[in-house]
């Protein structure tokens, strides 16, 4: 796969995906077994989300842990996903909140977190987490993690102000959809 990704409807709209080019890896935490084609369709959904923020190259890329060396990791994740054993296996919200907060890293996105796990599986959802003393998880479908985790990095939304956070409801593609019909 090339260095960056294509959006299929937005041919000349190109996301960054590598440290080198200035792109901030947004990190992704397996906790359960993930079947690699849902891997898959995690990373491309994740793209159309991103892209569909419709601000061009954010500079922002998933980027699903396979190591805990942050240092060793060069670029966001790509299609097609190559086999792991997550090092995040059985870890709880809480045990991948106090991860976050102990390695904190330059390249990687520090206040928002994404947990793939046996929802991820069923539903084809994921969690974000937040590492600001706030332990409420929001579920979101894969297109939308991304859409919901950019704002709360750049601290132009507050994770206090999104009202999915914490109340079981799916942050997903619909929602977005319709919201930005009444914009």
């Amino acid at each position: 796969m090339p260095s960056s990704m294509k959006q299929e409807h937005q041919p000349n709209i190109q996301a960054e995906d590598t440290i080198a080019g200035g792109a901030t890896m947004y990190p992704v935490f397996c906790i359960a077994s993930i079947p690699l084609n849902i891997l898959d369709e995690f990373i491309e959904e994740s793209y159309k989300g991103l892209l569909d923020m419709d601000v061009g190259d954010p500079g922002v890329s998933p980027c699903i842990l396979t190591t805990t060396d942050l240092d060793s990791i060069t670029h966001g994740s790509r299609k097609p996903m190559r086999a792991f054993e997550s090092p995040f296996f059985g870890k709880s919200d809480d045990e991948i909140r106090a991860w976050m907060r102990e390695h904190e890293h330059p390249n990687f996105a520090q206040l928002t977190f994404t947990i793939l796990d046996e929802h991820t599986i069923k539903n084809k959802t994921c969690r974000v987490g937040y590492t600001g003393g706030d332990d409420r998880m929001l579920i979101t479908d894969f297109y939308a993690h991304l859409y919901i985790r950019v704002p709360i990095e750049m601290v132009t939304l507050s994770w206090d102000e999104e009202e999915y956070v914490g109340t079981g409801k799916v942050f997903n593609r619909k929602y977005i959809e319709n919201g930005l019909k009444e914009v």
